[in-house]
């Protein structure tokens, strides 16, 4: 599930190997916003609706 790597970029390092917080221009890592630009790219989406709700549900879901 996309939603479950997009996750990364809200956790901070000690968890999860987050990235909330490092300079990703410096570690070459791309934004969560050029993440899923990039995932929309390449596979033709015009869009990720509902990407709110979906990492919304699955902090939810992690969480408990």
């Amino acid at each position: 599930d996309f939603t479950y790597f997009l996750m990364v970029w809200h956790f901070p390092p000690s968890i999860r190997g987050g990235l909330a917080g490092l300079d990703l221009d410096a570690l070459g890592v791309p934004s969560l916003d050029e993440a899923a630009a990039r995932y929309c790219e390449k596979t033709g989406r015009a869009s990720l609706a509902g990407l709110d709700f979906c990492l919304a549900y699955n902090m939810f879901r992690l969480a408990s």
